[in-house]
């Protein structure tokens, strides 16, 4: 029923289980009163990622003139790990909640 405040529409109950990990990290936070357990994992999946991301880049960047095509896989691979962290950004400055909404549900 809380996603009627953000417009969309009913789509019937989900099964147990169904909801996604970061879901029932957040709850759990929740029970134990405690956000350092999700703020830790989530850190280290975003340090994980990041470094992924930028190592690519950082290889693609050695080839980059060797051809075309190794041009062409840099520029892939930097603009992935930009707009990455455009999104990152975005979230965290921008308070984006579910489905692209801003701010509180009203």
């Amino acid at each position: 029923m809380h996603r009627q405040g953000e417009g969309a529409s009913f789509t019937g109950l989900k099964p147990a289980g169904s909801a996604s990990k970061i879901v029932v990290m957040a709850d759990n936070a929740i029970v134990t009163k405690s956000a350092e357990d999700l703020t830790l994992k989530l850190s280290a999946h975003l340090t994980a990622v990041i470094n992924e991301k930028y190592n690519e880049v950082m290889e693609k960047n050695a080839t980059k003139n060797n051809s075309t095509a190794a041009g062409r896989e840099y520029v892939r691979s930097y603009v992935e790990y930009t707009h990455y962290l455009e999104a990152v950004h975005s979230i965290i400055t921008n308070n984006a909640g579910h489905a692209g909404h801003s701010g509180p549900v009203e």
